[in-house]
């Protein structure tokens, strides 16, 4: 009987064990995808920044002529 009981706790630790780990992956796979997200919103950005500085580089040269 011990060694049934035994054998029932193993399998609830091996259990739990794929529990954590089925979970930090997922954690994991969110926080790259969160990263994956915010590097995009900041490229977008940064294209923004460009475009709108050479907008304004086009308007001074034109204000200029």
């Amino acid at each position: 009987a011990e060694k049934r009981a035994n054998k029932a706790h193993h399998m609830v630790l091996i259990e739990q064990q794929a529990k954590q780990r089925r979970a930090m992956y997922e954690e994991e796979k969110q926080a790259e995808l969160e990263a994956s997200e915010e590097a995009n919103r900041r490229e977008e950005y940064r294209k923004a920044v460009i475009q709108e500085a050479r907008k304004r580089l086009l308007e001074e040269h034109f204000a200029q002529k």
